[in-house]
């Protein structure tokens, strides 16, 4: 699938995937006993990183990100298994 992404896209991958390598896996068990069932610290992180505003326009505060996009983000966060609700929060607040 690699082959089929943009640069952009790719840098996007190496991204969160470096994040949840690095950053992430070494606290999941720590963030999944938080009274959130996640860490609020990583939500704002991917809120600064621009995650959450991937798939909503520009006039929203977005990237106008599109499905490709989404799948980037969501298979890297997915890898790692991360808890934070991206789904429910994101991807299905888009409709």
């Amino acid at each position: 699938m690699d082959s089929l992404l943009s640069e952009e896209q790719q840098l996007l991958k190496d991204s969160i995937t470096t994040f949840v390598d690095k950053d992430y896996l070494l606290t999941l068990t720590k963030n999944i006993k938080t009274d959130l069932g996640y860490s609020s610290d990583f939500w704002k992180t991917f809120a600064d990183l621009g995650w959450l505003g991937m798939p909503f326009s520009e006039s929203d505060g977005g990237f106008n990100g599109g499905p490709i996009d989404l799948m980037v983000i969501m298979e890297s966060l997915g890898r790692g298994l991360v808890v934070e609700p991206y789904i429910p929060n994101v991807v299905l607040a888009v409709d």
